[in-house]
């Protein structure tokens, strides 16, 4: 959602938008035909403004400005720069294919942060059923005195109890506990290092973390650059679309770098921790020999792949793991309902 607007009517407007400019029409038209269709109440105040400003003579980037929560800051500045060069249909196009490749991209990544949150709040949920309906009825069943439990069946019953004796607290916790860690690591600039360096630093998720920042970055860059935005603006809208510290930081490292007289190569060699070697080079490469909007789009695809490639890593590490923790604590309440029956047999015997 963007500021009420879902990001699908967005991509239907942008999408509207650069077929009928590049087919000739105007834009006057282009939007009110866009408006016809429009089923979504939200954009639907959206669209009367930018319609309204635009039937007065005010430049549709003018008309754009008024609503930052629902269009990013790429999209408005290529259209700015558009309005200046005379070639908004043009650049609505190449930004349609790049909006299309980062929802797809976000998409991919969002799919591999979910995935770890939803098993682990299946794994909740399996507990909290074992723990709360069937064993206690279990162990009711059996009629069994605390002397004459296993010790992993008591354990397994003091922790059942506790949370059922407890569950009001137990959830304001989580509640208090989450809502501290996300402040902590977000509105908190030491916490939010010390979170992005835990999250760069891990096997497998701060490599498809540097990846997926990688090619947000350039991707950006690359088609801010291509649409005629200046070189310090174009890096400023990076940052702004990028919500990772570390990689804030990187891109303020070359906007200082460029305006001592530096390069962009320089700001980049301040952050090999999150920056691999061949990024460097190939930025090296575009400043060198003047193309470096075609340098940024083949590192952005080349890294659209490897995050592609390190989703399936995280989805392939973390199955096997929540496997063996759901199967953990089946077998532990298994054994907690199975070993007192087992007793009882060889009383019986």
């Amino acid at each position: 959602m963007f500021g009420g607007v879902p990001q699908e009517s967005l991509m239907s407007f942008y999408t509207t938008l650069a077929i009928a400019l590049n087919a000739g029409a105007p834009l006057m038209q282009c939007l009110t035909a866009y408006q016809e269709q429009n089923d979504n109440k939200n954009f639907e105040a959206v669209l009367n403004s930018i319609i309204k400003d635009v039937g007065s003579g005010k430049p549709f980037s003018e008309a754009l400005q008024k609503f930052p929560k629902v269009f990013p800051n790429d999209f408005q500045s290529l259209v700015a720069a558009g309005e200046i060069s005379g070639q908004m249909d043009t650049l609505l196009v190449e930004y349609v294919e790049f909006a299309e490749g980062q929802a797809k991209l976000q998409a991919k990544f969002k799919g591999a942060m979910a995935y770890p949150a939803v098993m682990a709040l299946i794994a909740v949920g399996v507990t909290i059923m074992l723990t709360q309906v069937i064993f206690p009825k279990f162990i009711l069943s059996l009629n069994l005195k605390e002397e004459n439990m296993p010790a992993i069946t008591l354990y397994v019953s003091k922790f059942s109890d506790f949370c059922a004796n407890n569950y009001i607290g137990i959830f304001f916790a989580f509640i208090a506990l989450g809502a501290a860690f996300w402040y902590v690591t977000q509105k908190t600039d030491k916490g939010a290092d010390a979170w992005d360096a835990i999250l760069f630093n891990s096997p497998v998720i701060g490599d498809l973390l540097k990846k997926y920042f990688v090619s947000r970055m350039v991707h950006t860059l690359a088609s801010q650059l291509r649409g005629g935005v200046p070189g310090m603006q174009a890096l400023q809208i990076c940052f702004n679309s990028i919500e990772n510290r570390q990689f804030g930081k990187l891109i303020v490292d070359i906007m200082e770098s460029i305006k001592g007289g530096g390069s962009y190569t320089d700001g980049l060699r301040k952050n090999t921790h999150i920056i691999p070697p061949i990024v460097i080079l190939m930025f090296t490469i575009g400043e060198e020999t003047g193309s470096m909007e075609t340098v940024l789009e083949k590192i952005g695809t080349y890294y659209d792949d490897q995050v592609a490639v390190a989703v399936d890593a995280v989805i392939g590490l973390i199955e096997p793991l929540m496997i063996v923790v759901m199967g953990g604590i089946v077998t532990t309440l298994a054994l907690s309902m199975f070993l007192p029956m087992f007793d009882m047999g060889k009383n019986i015997g």
